[in-house]
């Protein structure tokens, strides 16, 4: 397996703030002199089908609206809006190509130049795009399973500090591969992957890593008897600063976690309900404090 990429943040969110009336219309987060502390936006997105067309309605019969088009422009409006610094997006079908066309239209018209894919997975690509510079990104290349993938990407967010930032999607046993497998390989599949990301995430405890995407996992057991990949997660240390996680009634699987190494403060986590027509998913974004007083400086590393 290839050196999958730094690790940065992780933060789990899910009893998500609700969306506030007021959006920050600055290009780029503050950076408090008085504090030395920078404050970033991090928003995780799964767009579906890389925002193209879907075909026939989806499974999920409640947000029928962004099928049958292109949600391009209204996706790229609704992100903007909101103003995230950084951009963690999932399900960046048809990106990966020689022009990589529709990434380098949501780099520019988002005003995010620095930008990272990982080109595997068949078509479920994960995507990162940055306000601030990418010093170097890596991603999970072999014994992938699926769709799951984790690209890691190091930012720059002053010249004496960098911290580390993952996009993943992690695969769910009722996806159409899975069919195909007997139970004791969809249970094997299932350990072997979430065993590859405990192992990476206990790695950098120490490390300043913020981590989101889409889990396709919600608040409950998994039907293998391994236990909540989340409540796993937070064992580890991971989302001890955060909100709480679930929203009490629709449980939500995109969540953001932030490593415990002690640099980051989360001031707000928001669930943007106001997207359902946008894609199956909807956007999470945190507001997170960032000590930057400190010299730190990410690095890639072998998974």
């Amino acid at each position: 397996m290839k050196k999958i990429f730094i690790t940065i943040l992780v933060c789990l969110t899910s009893t998500f703030i609700a969306e506030t009336s007021t959006n920050n219309t600055t290009n780029k987060s503050t950076y408090n002199m008085e504090t030395s502390n920078t404050v970033i936006k991090v928003m995780t997105y799964n767009i579906l089908e890389g925002a193209y067309p879907a075909g026939p309605p989806s499974y999920n019969s409640d947000h029928l609206a962004y099928n049958l088009k292109d949600r391009a422009k209204e996706i790229i409006r609704f992100i903007k809006s909101k103003n995230p610094d950084i951009l963690l997006l999932q399900e960046c079908n048809q990106w990966a190509g020689k022009d990589n066309t529709r990434l380098q239209q949501f780099s520019t018209q988002l005003d995010m130049p620095y930008k990272a894919i990982a080109p595997n997975h068949g078509s479920y690509n994960v995507a990162l795009l940055s306000k601030y510079p990418i010093a170097d990104y890596t991603y999970l290349d072999d014994d992938v399973y699926y769709y799951w993938n984790i690209l890691t990407a190091t930012i720059q967010l002053t010249p004496s500090c960098s911290i580390d930032v993952a996009s993943t999607h992690f695969a769910w046993w009722g996806m159409p591969g899975y069919s195909k497998m007997t139970e004791d390989q969809k249970k094997q599949t299932y350990i072997k992957q979430k065993a590859v990301l405990m192992t990476y995430l206990r790695k950098h405890l120490d490390r300043n890593l913020i981590i989101g995407g889409d889990w396709n996992h919600a608040a409950k057991q998994s039907p293998f008897d391994q236990g909540n990949l989340h409540d796993a997660i937070s064992a580890l240390g991971y989302g001890t600063n955060s909100v709480h996680r679930f929203h009490p009634t629709e449980n939500p699987i995109d969540n953001i976690y932030i490593s415990p190494s002690g640099l980051f403060t989360v001031l707000k986590c928001t669930r943007f309900s106001a997207a359902k027509n946008f894609s199956d998913h909807l956007p999470v974004m945190v507001e997170i404090s960032v000590r930057t007083d400190k010299v730190i400086k990410a690095s890639c590393f072998e998974f």
